[in-house]
């Protein structure tokens, strides 16, 4: 994979963010962002576990969204560290498609996202066609 910089405002159109419910690590009880905005004032402690490959971290899942929320803040705190988000392509059999799958680096993204980021620095292993769609380096998308 190689290290990308994409248009955060075309990566979340590809991945079909809702902007509202932001993320749902536990069944049945999404994160909105006004859970993480609310928990920003009234002072919660960032998360500073180190990151990278947390798709390796089997208790990940079984975490509460006060951990995930305060993920989050750590990001929104530190920006510098909103890099290296792993990202590749959804596959059907040996059909790639132009949809974009998060690997790694949910929380940097959704960050990213509520810093209002123009640019972000990711790792992609995916079709080129997209790439440069999502870098901007072309306007026309790959739909096919």
């Amino acid at each position: 994979m190689d290290n990308n910089i994409i248009l955060l405002d075309r990566l979340v159109s590809n991945l079909d963010i809702n902007l509202d419910l932001i993320m749902q690590w536990n069944n049945g009880d999404p994160i909105k962002k006004e859970s993480i905005y609310l928990a920003q004032k009234d002072g919660a402690e960032p998360e500073p576990t180190p990151f990278g490959h947390m798709h390796h971290n089997d208790d990940i899942k079984e975490r509460s969204n006060d951990w995930h929320i305060r993920r989050i803040l750590y990001f929104i705190k530190y920006p510098e560290f909103i890099k290296n988000i792993e990202l590749d392509n959804q596959c059907y059999g040996m059909y790639i498609s132009p949809k974009v799958v998060v690997i790694d680096g949910w929380h940097r993204l959704i960050a990213a996202i509520l810093l209002k980021l123009e640019y972000i620095q990711v790792q992609y292993g995916g079709r080129l066609d997209l790439l440069k769609y999502l870098s901007g380096d072309t306007d026309i998308e790959p739909l096919e």
